[in-house]
């Protein structure tokens, strides 16, 4: 139960620590960077909450006890700098987490079984004639994507979205929809897909669960909405000329004041997301997106190895400097560990021959005996 509290607590330090560290920066450099630098950070902060990679600093030191004998002077005695927790507050502890786990677990499980039954009672195949199923082959084709995508109409006035984790779904809406936008719909989609983006959503949702009482996740499972979305325009666009760009931003427009329902977000990825201000951005992105030079990209890279050092450390600290008693701590020398040795005289002993009775007083003995009889020592033939 403590290892448990104690990783949980650990892990947060380290995703919360790597998620600070990164949006600092992103407010530092005003989002000049790449969308899908910073959707790469967002992902990585993610990952060091669900990942305890600070257990990689105790291997050396795992390795090393076992392999080298542990004399008396290298006894490891408590620290000043160590938190300790009684037994009874981390079962508390324990319960509070465990209560908003289950809670956040509810609540995530409602909406999506609430969403996905109504939205599966409005879908319906597409003809398998339909020219649609040529321009997603042809797309496939261009994006070297080999796996069968199904497609679906959806009598629901809805937003163009992806689901499905095994397997994967374009829902479009029953409106006719030129060819050019829909190539572009597609082509959309299915960059989500490539780049596993419903895993990432999934995973952000598991995340929340596991650190309901971190309000950093919360954030962060925003930021990583809003730079997926982002960073699949820039994928879409990176290629484009300004025109083929204008018009892209077009058919999200197209598509926004056509659809009367937004998508099933988290579970599901959408072809836009709602909110004047975020759709101001986007457009503005999506039109001046370039590639970025590679000093500065190799700057970025020098960055995500300090900052991910700096999560690793930080949450290795914490894992290291929390633990629990039960009623008192007990600082022991190397005097007392001498004493505790002497008062028990043959506590280590761990087998015996009746013919050793000689050896040992008759109360020694006795306690020898009572000991073999609770398997604790061994009696040899």
């Amino acid at each position: 139960m403590h290892a448990w509290i104690n990783s949980v607590v650990a892990l947060s330090v380290a995703g919360s620590s790597m998620f600070i560290l990164y949006y600092g920066m992103t407010v530092i450099s005003r989002e000049a960077l790449t969308a899908r630098w910073y959707y790469w950070n967002r992902k990585l902060a993610l990952f060091f909450f669900l990942v305890p990679v600070f257990l990689l600093l105790n291997v050396p030191l795992l390795l090393k006890k076992n392999h080298q004998p542990i004399e008396g002077e290298q006894l490891l005695f408590v620290q000043q700098n160590t938190v300790w927790l009684t037994e009874n507050f981390v079962q508390i502890l324990f319960i509070i987490w465990l209560v908003g786990a289950i809670v956040a677990s509810g609540w995530f499980l409602f909406m999506y079984q609430s969403g996905y039954r109504k939205l599966y009672r409005n879908l319906i195949p597409v003809p398998k004639d339909h020219e649609v199923w040529k321009i997603l082959a042809q797309q496939q084709i261009n994006m070297k994507l080999k796996n069968r995508i199904r497609l679906t109409y959806c009598q629901e006035n809805i937003s163009p979205i992806l689901i499905g984790l095994f397997k994967p779904t374009i829902v479009l809406p029953m409106y006719e929809i030129p060819n050019d936008e829909l190539a572009l719909i597609l082509k959309h989609e299915l960059i989500h897909y490539k780049k596993k983006d419903l895993w990432v959503k999934r995973l952000g949702i598991f995340a929340i669960i596991l650190h309901w009482y971190n309000p950093l996740i919360y954030l962060l499972q925003k930021e990583l909405t809003k730079w997926c979305e982002l960073s699949c325009d820039e994928y879409v666009v990176m290629s484009m000329s300004l025109s083929e760009r204008k018009k892209y931003a077009e058919t999200i427009l197209n598509m926004m004041q056509r659809a009367q329902r937004h998508s099933l977000s988290p579970f599901s990825a959408p072809f836009f997301t709602t909110g004047k201000m975020k759709l101001k951005k986007r457009l503005q992105r999506m039109l001046t997106d370039k590639k970025v030079s590679r000093p500065i990209g190799m700057l970025s890279i020098v960055i995500l190895f300090i900052f991910s050092g700096v999560s690793i450390v930080s949450s290795e600290y914490t894992h290291n400097n929390i633990s629990p008693i039960k009623e008192e701590v007990l600082t022991l020398t190397e005097e007392s560990f001498d004493t505790s040795i002497e008062e028990e005289g043959h506590s280590e002993l761990m087998s015996v021959k009746l013919s050793d009775e000689s050896k040992f007083s008759k109360e020694e003995w006795k306690k020898i005996l009572k000991k073999i009889e609770r398997n604790e020592i061994i009696l040899e033939e």
